[in-house]
């Protein structure tokens, strides 16, 4: 059994906490798959670490010869294959979870473009393509609409995160039987107490969050006060007898966030 995983990461503690959910899940059903990165996974030398695999990819841009990998004989991918190297023909199932990545908030025609392929392919090979929990939409490009409405009936499950997600899929491919509505399922990854910030007591996490000072967010409330009301929430946390500690979601950026917040507290945080 080999098994893409796309749309995770080392980056965040999103991404990492839902690869680590479905590798679990995923050694549980079958304890001898192989394991596929694409993405981002696929470039982290962690990715290499963890995968046994790594996929050839034949497109580039808007250039897509997959299709070609269906007819390369069986007797060169499994060579391929014994090189540590693995074509889309040999994948037999892509677990998706991509999150944000199909949505008008980030440039998604190409990628939504290749995904409609990549159903239709795996489609009319019989093989099950499965998106996990994830943000979806909205879509607003005529032509993702398209593919959208063409190809999401023919995955094998589409799970929404939550209602505003189910609903810009129903919006161009009306009431589909693959369509489910399912939160998010990185609880499933069992926690462990850090030992270098001992914490006790009623606590209340805040996890800062640079992109909300991009100026591309669309509140522009925000840029301009985010730090200011997560200085607010510290106090009224603490105020309720709560002890507020930091989690740094996406590495550098977050941790420069950090630091400049507890510049400003008169009691730096954890």
């Amino acid at each position: 059994m080999i098994v893409e995983l796309k749309g995770v990461g080392f980056e965040n503690k999103g991404a990492h906490l839902m690869m680590l959910a479905v590798i679990a899940k995923l050694e549980e059903r079958w304890p001898h798959f192989k394991l596929v990165f694409s993405g981002a996974a696929a470039r982290d030398q962690q990715g290499h670490a963890l995968a046994e695999l790594k996929k050839v990819s034949l497109r580039k841009n808007r250039l897509d010869l997959t299709s070609l990998s269906y007819v390369i004989p069986v007797c060169l991918r499994q060579y391929l294959q014994r090189l540590g190297f693995v074509m889309e023909a040999d994948i037999d199932l892509i677990v998706d979870v991509s999150g944000f990545s199909y949505s008008d908030q980030w440039p998604s025609a190409l990628r939504i473009w290749h995904l409609r392929n990549e159903l239709l392919r795996f489609k009319k090979y019989g093989k099950a393509y499965i998106f996990l929990p994830q943000a979806f939409g909205p879509f607003t490009n005529s032509g993702s609409c398209a593919h959208i409405a063409e190809s999401f009936p023919h995955a094998a499950m589409i799970c929404a995160r939550e209602a505003e997600s189910k609903m810009h899929i129903e919006a161009h491919t009306g009431r589909i039987g693959n369509l489910y509505q399912y939160g998010d399922f990185t609880y499933l990854v069992e926690g462990i107490t850090p030992t270098y910030a001992p914490l006790n007591g009623p606590l209340a996490c805040i996890v800062p969050n640079h992109n909300m000072l991009d100026r591309r967010n669309r509140e522009n409330f925000w840029p301009d006060n985010y730090e200011t009301v997560l200085i607010a929430a510290i106090d009224y946390y603490r105020q309720c007898g709560l002890t507020p500690f930091f989690l740094n979601h996406e590495g550098a950026a977050d941790a420069d966030l950090i630091e400049r917040i507890n510049f400003q507290l008169s009691h730096p945080i954890a």
